[in-house]
């Protein structure tokens, strides 16, 4: 994945003008070794659904992987190894506030990347949200993808706000 382009703005935050990136879209500078199927069929039994085929494949390329054009929390992306999606998960309380989501990635700040998960629809068509990660109320929650493969197809751009 290369860097096509970031659009970017300047906003006024507490008084500070600052530049903004309004869509990022950035190789992954950090890689794994694969997830092994053992830790693929773990994860299916935490999760009890199963998986979407590309975000699978792309754990079989690389266990977690992460990139960001200034390593700075809020404009990154670290999609979440496999031993941490529990953790992740139940830490923050997400599925014991918000059921439906299912946290796999974050923005390297406050922000979650959840699956909409539903067992009534094929797991290669649960969209993709950025949920902030403070009081998690339902609707707060950002748009990101109609689904995983699509979300990749476009090199893992995601609105910043």
């Amino acid at each position: 994945m290369a860097i096509e382009r970031a659009w970017l703005a300047v906003a006024e935050l507490g008084g500070v003008r600052r530049l903004i990136a309004l869509d990022v879209n950035v190789p992954f500078k950090v890689t794994n070794p694969p997830a092994s199927e053992e830790e693929l069929d773990s994860l299916r039994r935490v999760v009890g659904l199963d998986l979407p085929p590309a975000y699978l494949e792309l754990l079989r390329q690389s266990n977690g992987a992460e990139c960001g054009p200034n390593d700075e929390p809020g404009d990154s992306l670290r999609i979440l190894p496999v031993g941490e999606l529990k953790t992740y998960n139940d830490g923050y309380g997400i599925q014991q506030r918000l059921p439906e989501l299912l946290a796999f990635a974050s923005d390297g700040g406050d922000h979650a990347f959840c699956f909409q998960i539903s067992p009534s629809i094929s797991s290669d068509h649960w969209p993709i949200f950025r949920q902030p990660l403070g009081a998690l109320f339902v609707g707060q929650a950002l748009f990101v993808a109609a689904n995983f493969g699509d979300w990749q197809a476009a090199d893992f751009r995601y609105p910043i706000c």
